[in-house]
């Protein structure tokens, strides 16, 4: 079954057992976001990557990451407000990873699109989630790493 199908069933099992509703933000808070769609099961979030660069990141539930392995590699493209983006995966934890864009390019073009649009639309094989854009320039602007200092 490959990821797409894969985290599908997933977030349908997740949703249909789980009896919880799950109201959409529409505003950033601090660093992230919850999906319209799916609520915090999928949550773009702002981060700094290892070049201590700000990134924007797709946060969920994956069974790739039974056993955790924080090596970044190489993740399945994604359409981005209709903009084919490439992606590089992590797992954060066990059963959780983050996509993010894998080029400068790409990375600032999601950054733009947060900054100037009212929402961002991941789509990739059958999923499509939404992210409003609302309170982004503000939360990407007072981002502090957690890193860093004296």
């Amino acid at each position: 079954m490959n990821f797409v199908k894969k985290m599908i069933l997933i977030l349908t099992i997740i949703i249909l057992y789980s009896g919880a509703s799950f109201a959409s933000i529409n505003k950033w808070k601090n660093d992230s976001i919850e999906s319209t769609e799916y609520g915090d099961l999928l949550t773009l979030i702002i981060f700094e990557n290892g070049l201590k660069e700000k990134n924007i990141g797709i946060i969920f539930p994956s069974d790739e990451c039974s056993s955790y392995d924080s090596i970044p590699i190489n993740a399945p493209s994604m359409y981005i407000n209709n903009t084919k983006v490439q992606m590089m995966a992590q797992c954060l934890a066990k059963g959780k990873r983050m996509d993010f864009p894998k080029t400068s390019a790409g990375r600032h073009y999601v950054i733009n699109e947060l900054r100037n649009k009212n929402q961002i639309i991941y789509k990739q094989g059958g999923l499509t989630t939404t992210f409003k854009a609302k309170g982004f320039t503000s939360a990407y602007n007072s981002f502090e790493s957690i890193s860093g200092g004296l």
